[in-house]
């Protein structure tokens, strides 16, 4: 071997290597602050648009995360999510303080974790002890409510004849699984299509499902049924039971 060859082969210094990463920090870093404050701007329109209901855009979250982990390569789409689902919280949290409110009594830390998981870690979260305590902060406050789906409540009912709160996400466990529901003032166009949650009749969910509507009940109290139309969901909960 040569000592031109020896040379090209060589390792770089590792503080050489350390100086560029802090260079790439610093970039990154400059780019998240540039995109927290196009967020600001966005706020206004949103504002101009609709103020009544949350700033929050789960459909348009999704596009995003689903777009991203199409173009990575070297990134796991876990964490593309992961990142993304920070920086989308940050960037809602400046255009609007948007607090969480968590009502859960048998995994209380379980689902305090995945709601930090969806939101973020800069959303302020706060524990109520009652569904209704939950719902009435969504209906009057910039709120997000967190409750845990618990078959033996009816709490969701309510939510049948309400002409404020939608239930626009819900957290699952890796099996499909629904540990808890997300309800906030939201305009339904700025749910994802494919994926609603809804409270119908059991006639209502019974002609649905003849007419071969994707549609599957989660939880039931009385005439009142809990559903969830997602195809690959449902497919998930079919596979799982």
């Amino acid at each position: 071997m040569t000592a031109k060859t020896s040379q090209t082969a060589a390792p770089r210094p590792i503080e050489t290597l350390r100086q560029e990463i802090d260079a790439l920090d610093d970039a990154l870093l400059d780019l998240v602050e540039k995109r927290l404050s196009l967020s600001k701007s966005i706020a206004s329109a949103k504002s101009a648009e609709d103020d009544r209901h949350l700033m929050i855009r789960p459909r348009r979250e999704r596009e995003l995360i689903e777009r991203l982990s199409g173009r990575t390569r070297a990134v796991p789409k876990a964490s593309v999510s992961a990142i993304w689902r920070e920086l989308m919280s940050l960037n809602l949290q400046s255009q609007r303080s948007t607090e969480l409110a968590l009502c859960a009594d048998e995994r209380r830390m379980h689902v305090a974790d995945q709601a930090r998981r969806r939101f973020g870690t800069v959303a302020p979260m706060v524990e109520v002890a009652k569904p209704e305590a939950a719902l009435e902060r969504a209906r009057t406050r910039e709120t997000i409510a967190i409750i845990e789906l618990n078959p033996k409540a009816d709490w969701w009912t309510v939510l049948a004849d309400d002409s404020d709160l939608v239930i626009f996400d819900a957290l699952r466990e890796e099996g499909g699984w629904v540990t808890a529901i997300v309800v906030g003032r939201l305009d339904a166009s700025h749910v994802p299509e494919d994926r609603r949650y809804c409270v119908v009749s059991a006639d209502e969910l019974l002609a649905r499902v003849t007419q071969g509507e994707p549609i599957c009940p989660l939880a039931s109290a009385g005439e009142w049924r809990l559903c969830l139309t997602d195809l690959s969901s449902v497919d998930a909960l079919s596979n799982a039971a």
